[in-house]
């Protein structure tokens, strides 16, 4: 299965049924984040050394890479850089929200966890 770009509907109705990888810094996550979601920080740079980090916290938090994961980030482009780097490591289904924080948070009915 490709990367699919999805919304917030699609991320609301998965909360606590898929893991959900923010790949924001500590400290954005810390400062909200949709609730369920798990952290694992990346950078968008393609050539950075970190990218291994990055796919080592996301086996420890989703070790069966069938199994089916949603991204996010503040603006969409640290979660599309994150998707691309998961597909690569084999992981068959991830769901890119890009519109991610940014997007989350314009709607208060919207649940935040702190």
């Amino acid at each position: 299965m490709a990367i699919r770009i999805v919304d917030a509907a699609f991320v609301a109705d998965r909360i606590g049924e898929v893991p959900i990888i923010d790949v924001r810094r500590p400290d954005e996550f810390l400062a909200g984040h949709i609730p369920s979601a798990l952290n694992a920080t990346v950078t968008p740079h393609a050539q950075d050394p970190g990218h291994a980090r990055f796919i080592a916290a996301v086996e420890g938090l989703v070790p069966e890479r069938a199994q089916p994961i949603v991204v996010y980030c503040r603006t969409g482009v640290r979660s599309a850089a994150a998707a691309k780097i998961l597909e690569e490591a084999g992981y068959g289904s991830i769901f890119d929200y890009r519109g991610s924080w940014v997007d989350w948070t314009s709607d208060p009915s919207r649940p935040v966890s702190l």
